[in-house]
Formats: structure tokens, C-alpha cells, sequence
């Protein structure tokens, strides 16, 4: 019986990440040439010698700050996830939950440099205020969502990652593995 369960939750994974819709603004990628975008966005970002930013919440934080510490370690990359819980409380404490990423960007984020914003549902009024900032600031913005398709983030960014699952821990398995190659394309 868990053997079913987890055969059966390793399907829904690769069909998952097999059927990632990638777009820009004006194009549907493949997923090869998505990460071959994305590997471009940090190539621009290391020679500008700009700063690259991660929003989530949740597990989409966990992840955000995660990724983070591996591009810095691994692609020496300026990379600061937007993550910490005195930062994110003292914020919303003063200015409102919807706030709490966009107001930290609003002294950090600068023109050149890439955010990302993950959201499982692609419907954070937070994550959705930061994409805005990063939009006001002419930064990069690459985004990560999932649930349904007509979600606002999944068309808001430079590069968009589009998981088509209504499942939770799907949706941010799929997030971590993309993020998690993104970095490995960079190393090898």
C-alpha cells in the first residue's frame, strides 16, 4: 500500500515538472529554454554585480531562503531571501501584512538586479506587492506558482514557472526542483 502511494506521488511529481508551462511576456517557452533564460538573468546580475531577492510564504519563504543560500554558495551570486520573521512581523505590525515584502524592496531592490516571488496559488496580496515594486524599480523578475491557471502571478514576470497541480506540496516540490536547477545550471 505506501509503496502505491509513493510510486503514485513520484508520477504526479514528474508529470508535474513535465507539463511546467514557462512564459515571458510575449512567449510560451520549453523547459530548457526557460533555465537557459534564467542561466542569462544570473549571468547579468553577477557582471552588473546587482542583488538577486526571494519572496515566499510558508513553505515558499523556506524555499525562497534556501535557494538563496545555495546561489550564494554555490554561484557566488549576491542572493538575500526577504524571509526573517522579526523583519516580516515589525513591517506588518507598522504597515500591514500586504506590505511586508514590498516595503524592505523599496530601500533594497534596484534597477538591474532579479526577484524572485513564489507563491503556491500565485495570490499573496504580498508577493503580488512586491512584484509591483520590482516592476516600479525595472528590476528582473522571474516568478513560481501553481493552482490554477488565471492566477496573477503567473503571467507578471520577465520569466514565469506555471506548475499545473492543485496540490500543495506538489506545487512546492516543483518550485524547490526548478530553483534547485536553476542553481545546478550555473555550476556545471
Amino acid at each position: 500500500m505506501m509503496i502505491t502511494l509513493v510510486n503514485k506521488k513520484l508520477e504526479e511529481f514528474g508529470r508535474a515538472i513535465q507539463n511546467c508551462v514557462c512564459t515571458t511576456q510575449d512567449d510560451l517557452l520549453d523547459l530548457d529554454e526557460a533555465m537557459e533564460l534564467s542561466t542569462a538573468f544570473f549571468s547579468q546580475v553577477k557582471e552588473q554585480r546587482k542583488h538577486v531577492y526571494a519572496v515566499g510564504n510558508g513553505p515558499s519563504g523556506g524555499i525562497a531562503s534556501q535557494f538563496c543560500t545555495h546561489l550564494l554558495k554555490n554561484s557566488h551570486i549576491a542572493a538575500f531571501p526577504l524571509f526573517d520573521a522579526q523583519g516580516i512581523t515589525t513591517i506588518a505590525s507598522d504597515y500591514g501584512y500586504a506590505e511586508a515584502y514590498r516595503h524592505p524592496l523599496r530601500t533594497l531592490l534596484k534597477e538591474g538586479d532579479l526577484l524572485f516571488a513564489i507563491s503556491t496559488r500565485g495570490k499573496s496580496t504580498n508577493i503580488l506587492h512586491a512584484v509591483e515594486e520590482a516592476r516600479e524599480k525595472g528590476s528582473l523578475l522571474i516568478t513560481l506558482s501553481g493552482f490554477e491557471s488565471s492566477n496573477p502571478l503567473r503571467e507578471a514576470g520577465d520569466l514565469n514557472f506555471w506548475i499545473d497541480a492543485h496540490d500543495e506540496s506538489l506545487v512546492d516540490l516543483a518550485h524547490h526542483f526548478l530553483l534547485q536547477t536553476m542553481i545546478d545550471t550555473l555550476i556545471l
